[in-house]
């Protein structure tokens, strides 16, 4: 590589954890505040998915959209500038990050890839009712699991006793909250979480974050049972205590790369099922909205990004960093 190439790399690395790192300090400090948020569970959801992404989102814009744009336009072509001193720690952190973040979510991938495979060689196949998904099993497993896995074909598994202890129509309720979650793409975000390369990964409020996203996504399955009738909403609180009776004493579902029905917060739920509220839904409207205003922030920071002043600015910044000794 050239030295102009080694320098451009060092310097999207530095600009990447400089971005998400302070990305992910203030969101550290703002995420107590979502504790407190009245919103209903499917834009809470999105909230804290935005939250949490939003310091690689901010490492990717900066370093990508700004920092090298910037170097590769205006940097002339010979240099005798070397990646050195603070440079090469801040690239170092960098990489390190991105590496950390990789491997996590490579990590989550083969797991899930292994429980796949295992419970569709080993579960015993089973034509369920009101079930879209082909292939779906039940397994043995000491936790009562009702699950989809995967995320390009999605399969539903179930283990024995919770096929055994629920009626027809609070199966039907329970297949449509895991409708719910196919349709929301879940799994997919949960996937884009566990690969997240910031600072927040290593904070408790990184956890708590993603603590609460699970919780309001399945808030908001929860909310699609509901707002399909009254009788569905009971069904699937009859279904939900049914399977906490279920759950080991003392035990929880965080060693498979699951989301199961039960979460912890059984009485939480159940008494949003039995007393809805009037914010449990979101308009279409509302959230075809929330999708013009993300079109057009990018819009806009592209135009922003592809401004020669400010590109100019960005890359005296760059030439800054590089004199430091």
């Amino acid at each position: 590589m050239s030295q102009v190439a080694w320098l451009s790399l060092a310097l999207t690395l530095a600009a990447y954890a400089m971005a998400s790192v302070l990305g992910g300090l203030a969101v550290a400090a703002l995420s107590g505040a979502t504790a407190r948020l009245v919103i209903p569970a499917a834009r809470r959801a999105r909230l804290l998915l935005a939250l949490r992404l939003l310091p690689s989102a901010a490492g990717i814009v900066v370093s990508l959209g700004m920092v090298l744009p910037a170097f590769l336009w205006l940097q002339p072509r010979q240099s005798d500038e070397e990646v050195r001193g603070p440079l090469a720690v801040l690239a170092l952190a960098g990489l390190t990050l991105l590496a950390a973040g990789a491997t996590r979510g490579i990590a989550s991938c083969r797991a899930t890839r292994r429980l796949h495979d295992a419970w569709m060689a080993r579960g015993r196949p089973v034509a369920l009712p009101d079930v879209p998904w082909a292939e779906s099993r039940v397994v043995e497993h000491a936790f009562p699991i009702v699950g989809v896995v995967g995320i390009r074909r999605p399969r539903l598994v179930v283990t024995g006793q919770v096929q055994a202890v629920l009626s027809g129509e609070e199966w039907r309720a329970v297949v449509a909250h895991e409708r719910a979650h196919v349709r929301s793409l879940d799994n997919l975000k949960s996937l884009a979480l566990r690969f997240c390369p910031d600072l927040l990964a290593f904070l408790p409020a990184g956890r708590r974050l993603a603590q609460a996203w699970c919780a309001a996504v399945e808030d908001a399955a929860d909310d699609a049972v509901a707002a399909r009738g009254r009788a569905d909403a009971l069904h699937l609180a009859s279904a939900l205590v049914k399977v906490g009776r279920l759950v080991p004493q003392g035990s929880e579902l965080t060693a498979l790369p699951v989301m199961g029905l039960t979460d912890g917060r059984l009485t939480e739920r159940v008494q949003r099922l039995i007393e809805p509220r009037a914010d449990a839904s979101v308009a279409p409207a509302e959230m075809l909205g929330w999708s013009l205003v993300g079109i057009l922030g990018m819009l806009a920071w592209t135009a922003l990004a592809a401004e020669p002043a400010l590109l100019q600015a960005v890359y005296e910044m760059a030439e800054r960093v590089l004199l430091l000794p």
